[in-house]
């Protein structure tokens, strides 16, 4: 975390004399002024004026900046960035095994996303938002899809709010506008002894791309407006954090009948494929453990994971 420019944003738009920020940082003035020209050269824009000091005014374009990220998010996290990375799940995964603080794994370029099913999840680089969050905990691995679903939950909320619009969750991860396919979402286990020890939940979004896919959308290709990704996420890792709160004070029932309410397909005619069969009937339920159960006449099947398709 680069502690010189966290405290130019904490005052963005003002100025702050060298002296401040030394003094925040515990960095002489010349380490500040050495920092701050560093800054300058890396497409940031800043002030220096003599007897005022520094004033940040322009960021990077198309550049997550883990430091703007860090003082927008009210939980703690360990922030870690890489401008490009294969996959942030994998990434996260190798970190977590040695790690034990709860923390973000983001980048601005994913050129080998995981996906379901293996597939991969593709986002323009600059654009849109992939990330993965891993969490360290001590719990039954039946309780992993709980936080699949405050994720969707989290991230459909925050998707309508911003948009205006009417936002789906599509069995088992997915989230859809308007039918289309917005953003992914892959939950990953570290075990020990049937606990679960740490989660990943990976997460690709698609904010200010226009995907070529007619299956599907982006929140600019929605609204025809460009957002700040940093906002994004942050309001999307403060509300999931509070979902959690929420859990673990008054229990899982309450979040997961919300979540249920968004549900696609819900009550409607469906088909799963599974990968070894299809399965077709009405989505009466989607348990608590994340297994959808299909009606069709007097035969109910449960089905663990597949692909949902709305008649």
């Amino acid at each position: 975390m680069d502690l010189v420019l966290r405290a130019l944003l904490a005052n963005q738009g003002k100025f702050i004399s060298g002296a401040q920020i030394a003094e925040m940082v515990d960095l002489s003035r010349t380490a500040v002024w050495k920092r701050v020209q560093s800054l300058i050269e890396n497409g940031y824009g800043i002030d220096c004026i003599k007897k005022k000091g520094y004033r940040l005014h322009t960021l990077p374009k198309d550049r997550l900046i883990p430091e703007k990220l860090s003082l927008l998010c009210s939980h703690p996290l360990e922030f870690f960035y890489k401008p490009e990375i294969d996959s942030t799940n994998l990434w996260a995964k190798e970190v977590m095994v040695r790690y034990s603080e709860s923390s973000l794994f983001f980048t601005d370029k994913q050129y080998a996303g995981k996906g379901r099913l293996g597939r991969q999840w593709e986002s323009a680089p600059g654009k849109d938002i992939a990330f993965s969050l891993g969490l360290r905990m001590n719990t039954d691995v039946c309780h992993y899809y709980q936080y699949t679903v405050l994720m969707a939950l989290a991230v459909r909320n925050i998707l309508a709010s911003s948009l205006q619009n009417e936002v789906k969750i599509k069995w088992p991860n997915d989230i859809y506008i308007n039918n289309k396919k917005i953003c992914g979402i892959l939950t990953e286990m570290i075990t020990e002894e049937n606990r679960l020890k740490t989660l990943i939940i990976g997460v690709g979004i698609n904010i200010n791309s226009e995907p070529k896919l007619p299956q599907a959308t982006s929140m600019k290709m929605v609204s025809g407006q460009e957002y700040d990704r940093h906002i994004i996420l942050s309001e999307i890792l403060n509300t999931f954090f509070k979902m959690r709160e929420i859990m673990d004070t008054y229990g899982f029932s309450t979040l997961y009948e919300d979540w249920k309410k968004h549900l696609m397909g819900l009550f409607q005619s469906v088909r799963i494929d599974t990968g070894k069969y299809i399965v077709e009937g009405t989505l009466e339920d989607v348990n608590e453990q994340g297994i959808a159960v299909i009606r069709n006449g007097d035969h109910v099947e449960h089905v663990y994971s597949g692909d949902l398709f709305v008649s």
